[in-house]
């Protein structure tokens, strides 16, 4: 029963050429200002090594360091543009730009590529900036820990936040998010999400975060992956998110204090 179709697609977006088909949280929300949504989440427009302009989207966990999707596929050496929303507000939001040295992207090496979904690609990457960190008001998200496992059974809401393309053909100007509810875990490690009728994920969407609530307070659950093209192109009501599990998380710390490592190395 967890076959999953063959038009399963990820969730990178051209940056250069969005569709009109394409909507960032399908028939989603605007993230309250109020909230601890925009604190955290970014959108992430960068090189490739195709020789392409892509956008992702982000979730800062420290400081200097954002989690996205391993098959986003950013350039060591090329350009990252990330975008922060203050108070989920257009007329606040700040690009800043990083280059060359002033950034590392390492992918999971698990992550393998697959035409359709694969659920132990590891599809998790790490993005570590050398000098800039969170802006003032902002604040990392914080990861779900073992003692709130719980939020995070089948059966239990989860809210996913994005920054992809939207029905006007540009990309979202603010961090959009639908509530969804977790159907089931594929190897243990990936959420299947089902959001209602005519709701869901979108190019663009990939690496941003889904959170789980306790006690009133989000933390962050599972990165998006992936989707089955069934609401529009590259659209989907079902998410594939791959779960910040203990392996995971052990990862991401290693690969973050190897490439902190490595600027300290390239400096002298």
């Amino acid at each position: 029963m967890y076959l999953l179709p063959l038009l399963l697609l990820s969730l990178s977006a051209h940056a250069s050429q969005p569709s009109l088909n394409e909507d960032a949280i399908y028939h989603g929300k605007a993230a309250a200002a109020d909230g601890q949504t925009w604190k955290s989440t970014v959108a992430l427009n960068f090189d490739s090594p195709d020789g392409k302009s892509y956008a992702c989207t982000g979730v800062f966990i420290e400081d200097d360091l954002i989690l996205t999707a391993a098959h986003c596929r950013i350039k060591n050496g090329g350009r990252v543009d990330i975008t922060f929303y203050k108070n989920n507000d257009p007329a606040n939001s700040q690009v800043i730009e990083v280059t060359g040295d002033e950034f590392k992207y390492a992918p999971n090496p698990r992550y393998r590529k697959s035409s359709a979904y694969d659920p132990g690609t590891d599809d998790v990457a790490v993005l570590v900036l050398k000098d800039q960190r969170l802006p003032d008001g902002f604040e990392a998200a914080s990861i779900q820990t073992a003692s709130i496992v719980s939020a995070s059974d089948p059966g239990r809401s989860v809210y996913v936040a994005g920054t992809g393309l939207t029905h006007t053909g540009a990309f979202a100007d603010r961090i959009l998010f639908a509530q969804g509810t977790i159907f089931t875990y594929l190897d243990g490690s990936v959420m299947q999400v089902s959001f209602p009728a005519g709701v869901g994920v979108c190019g663009g969407d990939s690496g941003g975060p889904v959170f789980v609530r306790s006690n009133g307070k989000l933390f962050l659950s599972a990165l998006t992956t992936s989707t089955p093209d069934d609401l529009a192109a590259e659209c989907g009501n079902t998410l594939y998110a791959n779960g910040i599990t203990a392996d995971r998380f052990t990862w991401i710390e290693s690969a973050a204090s190897h490439l902190r490592a490595s600027f300290s190395t390239s400096s002298k």
